[in-house]
């Protein structure tokens, strides 16, 4: 028969359990707070942080708490923390119209972590049973908060690379080991909006035509195994033609983040680079103006010409002579360091830059 004690510590065990899964899933604090609120007693709990030294309300990074629990008294947790000892020790005492059992921990000099369980003052103070239970849980508020701090920092680059690859100019598409999407930046959220020949359908990328999307699967399979048939470049790509009948999607495959799986190296995760060929890029005439110092009719002659335009459409639209347009030309040759238009254009585009800025 299992003992009141070995029960309790069961109990405790599972509680840790839940406060490691909460700093994975910070989604699950509440829960987390609640299961340990009832364990050792208490009817709330909370799990607040602070910049370290930080005693203000201004200072709180986080604040969790059972529903039973507002911000506003975890707030007086953090500002109360000079009145307490600076250790994982458990200190007891009143807080507002509550008996406290609170634990305080330095995060590695950046962070202030406050771990709290409460009840009533209607109700007896805290025993050295519950307390032993609390100090029990909160030894392990410091793996805790590092985790809890790691995997923060890990977010936040996360968002901010996510965010930059918002702004690059072709589609980006994530696809997991299981071929579902998991990431579609701005570019290609538009492509698929235009639904002509790519769509996502139950999470999976697909193509118009049947035959695509065979080939699109297979190359993320392939691309995944590190099998696929790779180009001259290095990289595996198809075509996929579009029901308008404009040039076909060209659909580059990178795979990342490789890990091994029975013996053999698997990619968890496939980028694939969706390219509009139908798409003109021209330089924008602040570019031109920053990189070449051309002044405003060198910058229009220099986007007409990128744009596939002739001397001759160059100078009607200036509404100059031809020799006169060729001047100006001439000086946008000078100023690029090029000879030829097709010179021109190759250095002008290879000049754009691979991100937008809108919004």
């Amino acid at each position: 028969m299992t003992s009141p004690r070995d029960e309790a510590s069961e109990d405790a065990d599972a509680v840790v359990v839940r406060l490691y899964d909460a700093a994975l899933d910070p989604r699950q604090w509440p829960s987390a707070l609640a299961q340990t609120a009832r364990l050792v007693g208490g009817v709330s709990a909370a799990y607040v942080g602070a910049k370290s030294g930080g005693r203000r309300a201004e200072d709180l990074k986080f604040a969790y708490t059972t529903e039973l629990l507002g911000e506003a008294l975890a707030r007086v947790l953090i500002e109360e923390r000079s009145q307490r000892v600076r250790t994982a020790s458990v200190c007891t005492g009143r807080l507002d119209s509550f008996y406290s059992m609170t634990a305080d921990v330095d995060i590695d000099g950046v962070l202030d972590v406050t771990f709290a369980v409460l009840r009533p003052e209607r109700r007896r103070p805290f025993g050295s049973r519950e307390k032993t239970l609390f100090a029990s849980i909160a030894s392990h508020l410091t793996r805790v908060g590092r985790l809890q701090l790691k995997l923060g920092v890990l977010r936040a680059e996360r968002d901010a690379l996510l965010e930059s690859i918002d702004h690059v100019r072709n589609g980006v598409i994530f696809v997991d080991r299981n071929g579902r999407v998991t990431f579609s930046n701005r570019a290609a959220k538009a492509i698929i909006d235009e639904n002509d020949g790519l769509s996502i359908e139950q999470g999976r990328l697909r193509c118009a035509a049947p035959d695509d999307t065979k080939s699109l699967r297979d190359q993320l399979r392939r691309a995944r195994s590190g099998k696929g048939l790779v180009s001259r470049e290095g990289l595996e790509r198809i075509g996929v033609s579009r029901p308008s009948r404009r040039r076909p999607w060209v659909v580059t495959f990178v795979p990342c983040g490789a890990a091994r799986s029975g013996g053999r190296v698997e990619n968890e995760e496939v980028v694939a680079f969706v390219t509009d060929p139908e798409v003109d890029v021209v330089p924008t005439a602040e570019n031109l103006r920053t990189l070449y110092a051309l002044t405003p009719t060198e910058t229009m002659v220099a986007q007409l010409v990128a744009g596939g335009i002739g001397l001759p459409e160059v100078a009607k639209a200036l509404g100059v002579s031809i020799n006169t347009a060729r001047t100006h030309l001439k000086r946008v040759f000078e100023k690029t360091g090029t000879r030829r238009q097709a010179e021109l254009v190759k250095v002008l585009v290879a000049g754009l830059p691979p991100v937008t800025d809108a919004k």
